[in-house]
């Protein structure tokens, strides 16, 4: 009974001798996130800065001279470009703004012969609905990230890439909505 009544004592001893602190916000910030196209970029890889990556160029020519199929060809073009706009958000990260400039380019055009193969593809009847929603949100993304970097850079030669990336997105963008690619 005397051990049961002590560590009742020390309970409440222990509950009744803890500080409480409360959190106070001084100050409210309200801030409006800014929507975001849900679309993953892949890995990069190597750079075009890296030494090897003439090997990495030759392979990717060499599976799309290999490839027969429009569609698949067209996949892989996208998965290029794709690859391209992360390749250049990464060079522009390491100061590299002309290479990160003309990479952009380079996957604007990728992005532009995608849609050129897609258009083959549909005039042969094989025209699958999930990839051109996945098309029609990576040209969304494209123009996402493209117009982030504008604001990043302020070197006029570098802007002037990253604008004339921006035209050839545009550019897919129109040939995407005649081809029935969603528009939202």
């Amino acid at each position: 009974m005397k051990v049961a009544f002590g560590i009742l004592i020390v309970c409440i001893l222990f509950l009744t001798a803890s500080r409480f602190s409360y959190a106070v916000n001084q100050s409210l910030v309200i801030s409006t996130p800014t929507p975001s196209i849900d679309y993953t970029l892949p890995y990069p890889g190597l750079l075009p800065s890296h030494p090897l990556y003439f090997m990495k160029n030759l392979r990717d020519r060499i599976l799309l001279a290999m490839t027969r199929d429009p569609l698949k060809k067209s996949e892989y073009l996208l998965l290029f470009s794709d690859k391209h706009l992360a390749m250049g958000k990464v060079l522009l990260k390491d100061k590299k703004k002309e290479l990160a400039g003309e990479t952009l380019i380079k996957g604007e055009r990728y992005l532009l012969s995608s849609l050129d193969r897609l258009s083959e593809s549909k005039g042969r009847g094989i025209f699958p609905p999930g990839y051109i929603q996945k098309i029609g949100l990576s040209a969304k993304k494209h123009q996402e990230v493209i117009t982030n970097l504008i604001f990043q850079v302020s070197d006029p030669a570098s802007l002037d890439k990253l604008k004339e990336a921006l035209l050839i997105n545009s550019k897919a963008s129109v040939k995407a909505s005649q081809l029935g690619v969603p528009q939202k």
